[in-house]
C-alpha cells in the first residue's frame, strides 16, 4: 500500500562494486575498499554481490526478541555484541568520520526525525544533492538487499559505499581512520568491541552496522491490539486495519514487517526526464524499470516525506497517491489499481453512520508507530 520511506539503503547515491567470483564469503571492507573507493562519489549504479555473505542469527541477549518482529539475520563475521553496538552507537554520531571532519552519518538520520531528515532529497558532505530521497533506518537489519534499488547485498558494503561517498571521504578515508585512532578515548571503545584498540576501516564499518541492526520498530499499539488488546487502538483504527487488507495493501506491506522486502513500479517519478531506472539499472532487465524497494510501514508516521524521490510530503499525500494507482499512461505492476474508498456525505458529516474509509485507514497506519521512547545520545570521546 503505501510506500513509506523506509529503509532500502542509507545514503541512497553510491555505487558499489560489481559481483565477486568464486565462492560466497563474508564481505569484507578491506577487500572492497579499493573498488569502492574509485565508485563511491559516483551516480553510476552497479550490480550488486551476487550472493550475500552467510549469516547467522543474532543472539537473543543482544538484541532481545521485539514483538511481533522475527529474530534478525546477521553475517557471520559481525555478529554484534554489546560493546560493538556501544562503539557503534558513538561513532555514527562523530562528525569526525566525515568530509573534513565535519559530516556523520546523523547528517542523514536523525533519531527525532524517524531515523531520516525530512527532506525530500538531501545533501551529500560535499554539497551535491542525492537523487533519492534518504530512508529511515528503522529496521533495516531485516533487509535482505540495500538501497532503494536493491544493489547492496550487505549492511556493511552499504554502510561503507555511503561513507566514501555520502559523507565524502572516497580520497580520505585512512586519513579519516588517522584521526579516529589518535582520539584517545576510542582506544578502550576499539579493545572492549575487538579485543585490541587497533583502529580501522573494517572495524568502523562493522560497528556502525552493529548499531543500526538495534534501531527498530515493534511493539505498537496495533501489536498489541493484534494480540488480544482490543483497547489499545482507535475503533477507526481497526476498521482501517480491516481496510488495509480489504484492498490488497498488505500483498506488499505484509506483516509482521510491513514489507515483503521486494521491488515493485508504483509509477512514482515515472515523468522524470531521464527517468529513474531502478531496479532494473541493478539487474539490467527491463521488466525491472521503474521498481523500488518496497518500504516498511513501521513507524511510518515518523519518516515523513515518502517514496524514493520524496514526493510524498505527508502520510496523507502517500495514501492518496497510492489510491490513485499512478499516473495516467503510466506503466506500473499489474496489481496496482485505483481504489475508491468510501467517504461521508455532506449530509451525514455529524452523523454517527457517516463513513470515512480514507481517515481509518491513515489512523491504522499512525497506530503501528509506537510511543517515542527517550534515545540518550553518546558522549564523544
Amino acid at each position: 500500500m503505501v510506500a513509506a520511506a523506509a529503509f532500502a539503503g542509507a545514503c541512497n547515491e553510491t555505487a558499489l562494486p560489481p559481483a565477486p567470483s568464486g565462492p560466497a564469503s563474508a564481505v569484507s571492507t578491506a577487500a572492497l575498499s579499493a573498488t569502492v573507493s574509485a565508485m563511491a562519489s559516483s551516480s553510476a549504479l552497479a550490480p550488486m554481490p551476487a550472493q550475500p555473505p552467510p549469516t547467522v542469527l543474532a543472539d537473543a541477549k543482544v538484541l532481545p526478541h521485539l514483538e511481533p518482529l522475527p529474530p534478525m539475520d546477521v553475517p557471520a563475521d559481525n555478529a554484534p555484541t554489546e560493546e560493538k553496538i556501544a562503539l557503534g552507537k558513538t561513532l555514527f554520531f562523530d562528525q569526525r568520520l566525515g568530509k573534513d571532519g565535519k559530516f556523520a552519518c546523523e547528517g542523514c538520520h536523525y533519531e527525532d526525525k524517524g531515523w531520516a531528515d525530512a527532506s525530500a532529497l538531501s545533501k551529500k558532505a560535499d554539497g551535491s544533492m542525492n537523487k533519492r530521497h534518504t530512508p529511515t533506518l528503522i529496521n533495516v537489519g531485516y533487509q535482505k538487499q540495500w538501497y532503494w534499488d536493491g544493489r547492496a547485498a550487505s549492511l556493511e558494503a552499504q554502510i561503507l559505499a555511503a561513507w566514501k561517498g555520502q559523507m565524502g571521504v572516497a580520497e580520505t578515508l585512512e586519513e579519516r581512520v588517522k584521526e579516529v585512532g589518535k582520539v584517545a578515548g576510542y582506544s578502550p571503545l576499539f579493545k572492549a568491541a575487538f579485543g585490541s584498540a587497533e583502529v580501522s576501516s573494517d572495524r568502523i564499518v562493522k560497528a556502525l552496522a552493529s548499531f543500526v541492526r538495534t534501531v527498530r520498530s515493534g511493539d505498537s499499539p496495533f501489536d498489541k491490539f493484534d494480540h488480544g488488546d482490543k483497547t489499545a487502538i482507535s475503533a477507526d483504527a481497526a476498521r482501517g486495519w480491516e481496510i488495509f487488507r480489504k484492498i490488497g495493501c498488505a500483498s506488499c506491506h505484509a506483516p509482521p514487517l510491513f514489507t515483503d522486502l521486494s521491488f515493485h513500479n508504483v509509477g512514482i517519478g515515472a515523468a522524470a526526464t531521464p527517468p529513474d531506472l531502478g531496479r532494473g539499472a541493478v539487474t539490467k532487465d527491463e521488466a525491472d524499470n521503474g521498481r523500488f524497494k518496497t518500504p516498511t510501514l513501521r513507524s511510518v508516521a515518523t519518516n515523513a516525506p515518502y517514496f524514493h524521490d520524496g514526493s510524498g510530503k505527508t502520510l496523507e499525500d502517500a495514501v492518496d497517491y497510492m489510491l490513485s494507482g499512478g499516473p495516467a499512461g503510466a506503466k506500473v505492476d499489474g496489481a496496482f489499481k485505483k481504489v475508491t474508498l468510501k467517504s461521508p456525505s455532506p449530509a451525514s458529516k455529524s452523523s454517527a453512520a457517516s463513513v470515512d474509509e480514507r481517515a481509518d485507514l491513515l489512523a491504522f497506519l499512525r497506530s503501528i508507530t509506537p510511543k517515542h521512547a527517550h534515545f540518550e545520545r553518546p558522549k564523544l570521546p
